[in-house]
């Protein structure tokens, strides 16, 4: 099982911070989550951010006398971790607070227990604690993937104990269709987003139980008509229009 993990600091903590990300990178199944590693040349780090840090399985937040006096950015993303902690289970380790030197522990986080990164023990009791939370969960196997199916039609169903499938395939009439596979996910934007439309609120999690395909592509009108066998589009004439033009 892998572990997300995202590391939320002030820039003035970059170096520690920095130093934590690859000693975590060097456990196995450990996968943490720093701006500068990995947000891409081109990326908005306003939506990447938030992302990274809402789909994570644990929250480290590094605390300091800087981080915890100053004002910005880094005030939003503890914010945000907060929401998404109270969307756990009772019980469940997500967020977790971490003082890189002897500051004061914001109210916030001190209903939790913290870890001092300055005491010798500090990083060992950091994967100790993800380790046993992992331990909790359930383990999901992984969907196989064997040889492709059929093109003249798609599977009868998406992958089961005895039934393999492919990760996509194309039908007879050219319809390409990739597989979703079973998961969870994050839904939305944190009640703290204040950029975000109210209808994007609040964030939660999504399961897919079940593994589905789904069109690659939007439908086009000659598509349509070999399946239906009719066009009721709107704006005829060209046959790669989307159906999305259909009156």
């Amino acid at each position: 099982m892998v572990a997300r993990i995202f590391l939320c600091h002030a820039s003035d903590d970059k170096a520690h911070v920095r130093e934590v990300y690859h000693r975590l990178r060097a456990i196995d199944g450990f996968e943490p989550w720093l701006d500068e590693e990995d947000l891409l040349p081109g990326q908005e780090w306003a939506r990447e951010i938030p992302r990274a840090l809402q789909t994570s399985d644990f929250i480290l937040i590094f605390l300091s006398r800087t981080s915890v006096a100053k004002r910005g950015y880094v005030q939003r993303e503890m914010k945000m971790a907060l929401d998404a902690w109270q969307e756990m289970p009772e019980g469940t380790i997500h967020t977790i607070p971490v003082r890189l030197d002897e500051c004061d522990v914001p109210e916030p986080f001190r209903r939790y227990h913290w870890a001092n990164l300055f005491e010798p023990s500090g990083f060992d009791r950091i994967v100790r604690a993800i380790r046993i939370e992992l331990s909790k969960r359930p383990v999901t196997e992984p969907t196989p993937i064997l040889e492709l199916p059929p093109k003249t039609s798609p599977p009868e169903a998406p992958a089961t104990k005895d039934t393999v499938v492919e990760a996509s395939f194309t039908n007879s009439i050219g319809m390409e269709f990739v597989l979703i596979p079973a998961g969870t996910f994050i839904m939305g934007s944190p009640d703290s987003d204040t950029e975000a439309f109210d209808w994007e609120k609040p964030a939660h999690r999504v399961t897919i139980s079940q593994p589905f395909y789904l069109g690659k592509y939007p439908v086009t009108q000659a598509q349509w008509e070999a399946v239906m066998g009719d066009n009721p589009g709107q704006f005829k004439g060209n046959p790669n229009r989307p159906v999305e033009s259909v009156s």
